[in-house]
């Protein structure tokens, strides 16, 4: 996959609608849609609030049903071969996953032409991510796709969310539980498609994003609140995740929101 086009200000006047067409089923649209409470921005029947995050895979059209203009800025991703995703994907603002992936738009706004494979990189990176977190927390679809579903599963599910910080161990899950590790893992993937461990590491990410943007908490305490032993374990499986190092991200969003600010100034 790679960055082909980025842009800031797509105006969209009130009864009017925009589609996105370039590469059917080859390009995902990431777009971040800004616009007043008031204002009635829709993609098919799924309203978008403000300052909600779409993702798609073309051909999407944006439709503002209300009077008031809407604006869209985003980023426009090509790929080589048909991608996979059926449905789209909508990020409100109250999510943490939000400021993440208008972090992406905006650096691929401001990107050289060096920059843009970290900026692909850290998309593919947090869409997995998103894509894993909603597999999991869908513990209702889970139900529905498994009659034989373990009920403990969701315990554990709970659990992991709650207690992310903790040094949390495949053991630890299953002794909660009073099960087999082995049973655990296997039943855990199957109903939720993704592996007990990896889903605690999903979490884990999710949120240690959320601390190095909000907060001025050093690196080695963003590390022991999120649950890692030593910073470096945590450094290795955050750039495995992101292609960055967490310092660079920290520094990265740093500028950005700084070069904002003097914009808007």
């Amino acid at each position: 996959m790679q960055l082909t086009s980025a842009f800031s200000d797509i105006r969209v006047f009130g009864g009017c609608s925009i589609r996105f067409d370039q590469h059917p089923q080859q390009s995902m649209l990431l777009i971040r849609v800004e616009q007043s409470e008031e204002a009635h921005c829709h993609v098919g029947t799924h309203p978008l609030r403000k300052d909600a995050i779409f993702i798609g895979v073309s051909p999407i059209e944006f439709e503002n049903r209300g009077m008031i203009p809407i604006s869209l800025r985003g980023l426009l991703f090509t790929a080589k071969e048909k991608l996979t995703m059926q449905d789209i994907r909508i990020v409100d603002r109250h999510e943490a996953e939000n400021r993440t992936f208008a972090d992406i738009i905006d650096s691929g706004l401001h990107a050289s032409q060096a920059e843009l494979p970290e900026i692909v990189a850290r998309f593919e990176a947090q869409v997995k991510l998103l894509e894993e977190k909603r597999g999991a927390d869908n513990e209702s679809a889970a139900k529905v796709k498994s009659k034989l579903l373990d009920s403990r599963l969701l315990i554990v599910n709970r659990y992991i969310r709650q207690h992310y910080a903790e040094p949390l161990t495949l053991d630890t899950l299953a002794a909660l539980i009073g099960c087999n590790p082995v049973y655990l893992s296997n039943m855990y993937s199957k109903v939720f498609h993704i592996s007990p461990m990896k889903y605690l590491q999903s979490v884990r990410m999710s949120k240690s994003l959320e601390l190095l943007t909000e907060t001025d908490l050093s690196i080695t305490e963003i590390s022991n609140a999120v649950g890692y032993v030593t910073v470096s374990q945590f450094g290795t499986i955050f750039k495995r995740y992101y292609r960055i190092t967490p310092y660079e991200y920290r520094i990265k969003h740093t500028c950005l929101k700084a070069q904002k600010s003097n914009g808007g100034g």
